[in-house]
């Protein structure tokens, strides 16, 4: 009995943790497409493409890939720059605006860019 519950309990957890990446892989699906970000002093455009998205950084192509838990509240995302540098952050996807906050040390709780600690992106879909 006590083999038959182990075995019950761990094909729950794969089922769980299955779930959990069918969860992830439909989310990732909704943020493919042609973002654009309206700075104060710059335009930036953003294809997204799988898990990573590409733009232009001062005239060069530059490359981020990220991973997504979208079973967390608020969702996670972590973003990894062109240089290594990873990013703890939170996001969330409002029809066809996502909003992105990333914490300089740790991950944010809020979506709110609070100076020297956190910072917000605000982008819009162009195309899917």
């Amino acid at each position: 009995m006590t083999r038959a519950l182990l075995v019950l309990a761990a094909g729950l957890l794969i089922a769980a943790k299955l779930s959990a990446q069918e969860n992830d892989k439909q989310e990732l699906e909704k943020l493919q497409g042609e973002w654009i970000f309206k700075g104060v002093e710059r335009t930036t455009t953003y294809t997204v493409k799988g898990n990573e998205y590409t733009f232009d950084f001062m005239g060069k192509p530059s490359k981020v890939t990220f991973k997504i838990d979208a079973a967390k509240e608020p969702k996670h995302i972590d973003l990894t720059g062109p240089r290594g540098t990873v990013r703890m952050g939170i996001y969330k996807l409002e029809g066809d605006t996502l909003i992105i906050c990333t914490g300089n040390s740790a991950r944010p709780t809020d979506f709110k860019a609070i100076q020297g600690e956190s910072g917000m992106m605000v982008w819009k879909r162009t195309t899917k």
